[in-house]
């Protein structure tokens, strides 16, 4: 328990816990965790606290270049075996160039957190259960920033989704991949984001009450039912985004990009240009662009409704989209892991970064 310490690293630590959180840091601030094997944390009970790193109040809470692995299925929502958790009003938290696995959820924000910036981490398989299941997902907070991220679910026999490379321990069961719910003036730019196969997620979503949201230049791959989706909220934009999925679920919507008030709030208005977006249905037809109405204007330079003339979706047999996504290497070849370390590579069995030196 780190409480009420103000600036302070921590450094090449090897922490695992049978009971509790791994890391709490509470009231802090200007505290460090860095360069450390973070896991297992807790058990598989729901009633024990078993979070990677649980910041909760302070300020200025820096997570840097650690491999963070929970591993414990919670067997109930919610947020008891979190990767990293920030709430309770925490502001100023920076999660960077960490390794982040198995976990409910592995990077969340909820409970009044705020500036909240998550950059170059690679993020891997969360497991649950419904309604948890992301990558990263905030809710009731504010100013968030998604950044340079590898979003990575698979499954560990590929009977569905992506299937997973030799030496992954468990199966992902995502939800949506990242999720913004009940928060204003956040963004996520320049991710790359793969795989889910639910039958309602999306690789990235904005949801009830998502609130002056951007969606900028990410590559999202393959993630099932859905690529991008904006059910909620208002002030929103998705700009320049790559969206390319041939993996669609049975039973699910299928299309690559959606707009649909699924909620009795106000959704609109919504900018949409430059995206370039295909799903291969499975009746092998295509879809990268469907609005089920309820978040009007939509529109793709503020003023026309022609979202199609800003943007290259395809649709029916059309496959022009398709074409250009395939032979683009952004689109079909995943970053190093993990993408933006920000001293040292994280120790971890899936990192392949080679630009920065290993962690000691």
């Amino acid at each position: 328990m780190i409480n009420g310490q103000s600036n302070v690293i921590y450094s090449g630590l090897r922490i695992s816990t049978t009971s509790g959180d791994c890391v709490d840091i509470v009231n802090s601030t200007n505290v460090t965790i860095e360069n450390s094997n973070i896991g297992p944390c807790g058990s598989d009970n729901t009633t024990d606290a078993s979070n990677g790193i649980h910041i909760s109040g302070g300020s200025g809470i820096s997570v840097y270049d650690n491999y963070v692995h929970v591993e414990h299925l919670a067997s109930d929502c919610c947020d008891s075996h979190d990767g990293v958790l920030v709430d309770n009003g925490s502001s100023g938290a920076t999660i960077q160039g960490n390794v982040i696995a198995y976990s409910e959820t592995n990077v969340r924000g909820q409970n009044g957190a705020n500036n909240i910036n998550i950059v170059g981490n690679y993020l891997m398989n969360p497991r649950g259960p419904y309604p948890r299941g992301q990558n990263v997902q905030v809710d009731t907070t504010s100013s968030v920033t998604v950044t340079g991220n590898l979003a990575y679910s698979c499954t560990l026999d590929g009977s569905s989704g992506v299937q997973c490379p030799a030496g992954y321990l468990y199966s992902e069961d995502q939800e949506d991949s990242v999720n913004f719910y009940n928060s204003t003036g956040f963004s996520a730019a320049n991710n790359y984001i793969m795989g889910g196969h639910s039958v309602s997620g999306c690789g990235l979503m904005m949801d009830y009450a998502a609130d002056s949201g951007t969606f900028t230049d990410n590559v999202v791959s393959n993630t099932g039912q859905c690529g991008i989706g904006i059910a909620n909220g208002t002030n929103q934009t998705a700009d320049g985004n790559d969206v390319l999925i041939t993996n669609p679920v049975f039973g699910a919507g299928d299309t690559a990009i959606y707009i649909w008030n699924q909620y009795s709030g106000p959704c609109g208005g919504v900018l949409l240009n430059g995206n370039i977006a295909s799903e291969v249905r499975t009746d092998g037809s295509t879809s990268g662009y469907w609005n089920g109405g309820g978040c009007s204007p939509v529109t793709c330079d503020g003023s026309s409704s022609r979202v199609e003339s800003c943007n290259v979706f395809d649709s029916g047999s059309g496959t022009t989209a398709y074409d250009l996504l395939i032979a683009n290497p952004s689109v079909t070849t995943p970053p190093l892991i993990p993408p933006q370390p920000k001293h040292c590579v994280a120790k971890s069995p899936y990192s392949t970064q080679t630009s920065v030196a290993q962690c000691q």
